[in-house]
């Protein structure tokens, strides 16, 4: 069982993206030197109900976005089908090119810049 600061500290250092030393102060109201600061927070880490709480955090962070971007991507194929339909094929093709942007497709090559599918 973590303590009330604790907690606070696991949840805003998801939040935040890693950053430890931001939800020490945030959790603790400190404003002790940064080295200080930066010491604790790498210690609370270390401990072992602290880690597992943060991994608890993140799995639940990850699987919450899995679900936000599974929801984007099946309403753009409703958009593209039922463009498709309306043979309103530009609103398809963009809806379509937004699915393809979100699972990576199209990145430019470094050699070249010219987009590359996979």
């Amino acid at each position: 069982m973590l303590t009330i600061k604790k907690e606070a500290f696991t949840n805003e250092y998801v939040a935040n993206g890693g950053n430890a030393s931001a939800a020490y102060r945030h959790a603790y109201n400190t404003h002790a030197a940064p080295h200080t600061i930066a010491v604790e927070a790498s210690r609370l880490l270390t401990d072992p109900d602290v880690a597992l709480r943060v991994s608890a955090l993140r799995e639940a962070v990850s699987a919450h976005s899995s679900l936000m971007a599974a929801d984007v991507a099946s309403q753009l194929q409703e958009i593209a089908r039922v463009a498709m339909e309306k043979k309103r094929y530009g609103d398809s093709i963009r809806a379509l090119k937004l699915m393809g942007d979100m699972k990576g497709l199209f990145r430019p090559t470094p050699q070249t810049g010219q987009m590359t599918s996979g």
